[in-house]
C-alpha cells in the first residue's frame, strides 16, 4: 500500500509540472482564500503531522486571497508543508505566515528539520535533485514545481534559513491583482 502511494504521488507531481510546462493554467484566473486552502491541505496531511509529532503553527489572515488558482495553491502548500513532515524529523516545527507587502502578497512556509545548505538550495530546485536520495523517499520534484507554480502566477520562490535559522524557509511573492 505504501508504495501505491507512493507511485500515486509521484504521478500526481509528474502530471502536475507536465501541465505547468505544457502552459496549461487552468483556474489561475481565479483568486485562492489562502486560509482554506491551508486548512484542506493540513486536513490531508494530518496522518504525516502525527507520524512526525510536528508542531504546526500558522498566521494566514482569514480573508488574504492569493492571485493564484486553488488547485495549484494547494500543490505548492502539500509539497512544502509535505516536504518539511517528511524531512523535518520528529517533533518537527513549521509555520505557515502570509501577509501583505504593498503590491505583493507573501505566502512563508518554515521549519527547523534540517534544511538545505545555502551552496545546493539552486540545485534542490531543480526537477529530479535529491539531497539525499538514499534516505529519501521523494523524486526530487517538490521544489521544482513550487517555483514554476511562482513563475505561472507570476511571482517568485526563493529558498532560505527556516524557524530560528535552521531548517528551511520558503518564500513566496505573488503579486496582487487589481
Amino acid at each position: 500500500i505504501a508504495g501505491c502511494d507512493r507511485m500515486s504521488a509521484l504521478t500526481e507531481q509528474l502530471l502536475t509540472l507536465s501541465r505547468l510546462e505544457a502552459g496549461m493554467r487552468d483556474g489561475i484566473s481565479a483568486d485562492a482564500r489562502l486560509a482554506s486552502c491551508v486548512e484542506e491541505v493540513l486536513s490531508e496531511l494530518a496522518p504525516a503531522n502525527r507520524r512526525a509529532a510536528a508542531d504546526v503553527q500558522t498566521d494566514v489572515p482569514a480573508d488574504l486571497h492569493l492571485a493564484c488558482g486553488p488547485q495549484l495553491l494547494q500543490s505548492v502548500l502539500r509539497n512544502l508543508i509535505g516536504n518539511a513532515l517528511r524531512h523535518g524529523g520528529d517533533g518537527v516545527r513549521v509555520r505557515i505566515v502570509a501577509h501583505r507587502d504593498g503590491d505583493t502578497d507573501v505566502l512563508e512556509v518554515s521549519d527547523s528539520g534540517p534544511g538545505i545548505p545555502p551552496e545546493h538550495r539552486d540545485d534542490a530546485q531543480q526537477r529530479f535533485h535529491r539531497l539525499d536520495a538514499v534516505s529519501s523517499d521523494g523524486a526530487g520534484l517538490g521544489l521544482a514545481i513550487v517555483a514554476r507554480i511562482a513563475e505561472v502566477c507570476g511571482g517568485t520562490m526563493t529558498l532560505g534559513a527556516g524557524i530560528d535559522g535552521r531548517g528551511l524557509g520558503v518564500r513566496l511573492r505573488l503579486p496582487r491583482r487589481r
